[in-house]
């Protein structure tokens, strides 16, 4: 029988700070032997001191927080909501609060005010200038009529907006659609099922997310999001939820609109209803559809009917014209001859 050992039992900020000494001592110098240069936006300076250096908060562009720890004479040029070069390296962090690791600072070269902003701007001119918004726009006029339509659904696996495009595409029987799933907070993943659905033979290509905050369509105003719809040989409708059409994507698109139902809904009003299974008859053809079948036997007998009811009334007409000239004949005549007697 193995016999336990006691373990100690702490709480999880201890256990955290206990294997981050363990990594001091194993990896340490094996880290702060790799010199990196990063870009990162200050989002917090602290203003004391600790063995000549400051605590400093950044931001990435990822959203990611780094503590960075900047010499004193350094730091005195840093700025809030400025983005800098950071060159250094890495080393295990002190508290599991601020992460496994910081970033010890050698120098700082300032790059910009709002670095989001300035990466917004940069992403925006490489657009323009390679020409991602100048694609001929497909006016869709190839799928009036078409029974059948495959279409890549680009988005999340969970999102909640598939369902809202299923309901919508239930109203065209020939519509029948993939998911490609995307993460949608990752614009190179994006970019990926996007180019993916352009080689699968689709007819269409939907990318759709619901709504959110600003800061959740950015990743629609990445280049490498615009020019895998400006690559794309088959046609892109966006259907951001409750947006403007005012991200690149929307712009880059085929055919933009505001929420996925919309881009699901004009999908179907392009494609037209289909016709029914069971064709509506004439109504001519519905007229001869709603008569009883009389058999053949039946029917020489009720022509021959209609063929002797016929004749018994043409007599009668006969009849009635031999009686009307008898009875002019008789009136008439003899007062010709009366008043012919009379003149002479």
């Amino acid at each position: 029988m193995v016999q336990s050992t006691q373990i100690k039992v702490m709480s999880l900020t201890e256990a955290y700070k206990d294997i981050l000494q363990v990594v001091k001592r194993t990896a340490s110098s094996e880290i702060k032997n790799r010199e990196f240069a990063i870009l990162a936006e200050v989002s917090h300076i602290n203003s004391k001191v600790y063995g000549g250096c400051q605590y400093i908060r950044s931001v990435g562009d990822d959203d990611s927080e780094l503590q960075l720890v900047v010499p004193v004479e350094i730091a005195a040029a840093l700025e809030t909501k400025h983005f800098y070069e950071f060159s250094g390296s890495f080393e295990v962090s002190s508290s599991p609060n601020f992460g496994f690791f910081q970033f010890r600072v050698s120098h700082a070269i300032l790059q910009g005010a709002n670095m989001k902003l300035e990466a917004k701007k940069q992403a925006a001119n490489e657009i323009i200038e390679k020409g991602y918004l100048d694609k001929y726009k497909d006016d869709f006029s190839r799928l009036r009529g078409k029974e059948k339509c495959r279409v890549a659904l680009v988005t999340s696996q969970q999102s909640q907006v598939i369902r809202d495009v299923q309901e919508v595409f239930k109203q065209h029987r020939g519509i029948a659609y993939d998911l490609i799933p995307v993460k949608l907070s990752v614009s190179s993943v994006i970019a990926e099922g996007i180019a993916s659905a352009a080689g699968g033979g689709y007819d269409v290509i939907m990318i759709v997310r619901g709504g959110g905050n600003e800061n959740d369509f950015n990743v629609f105003n990445e280049s490498n999001v615009v020019k895998a719809i400006y690559d794309s040989q088959v046609p892109v409708i966006v259907g951001i939820g409750h947006t403007d059409n005012n991200t690149f994507a929307d712009k880059a698109a085929d055919r933009s609109e505001t929420t996925p139902s919309k881009a699901a809904r004009y999908l179907v009003d392009m494609l037209g209803v289909p016709a029914p299974i069971n064709h509506r008859p004439s109504d001519q053809r519905r007229r001869y559809a709603n008569r009883s079948y009389i058999p053949p036997q039946n029917q020489v007998q009720t022509f021959k009917k209609s063929q002797a009811g016929s004749m018994v009334i043409l007599t009668a007409i006969i009849a009635m014209l031999i009686i009307a000239v008898g009875i002019a004949i008789f009136v008439f005549v003899p007062k010709l001859f009366e008043t012919i007697l009379t003149s002479q």
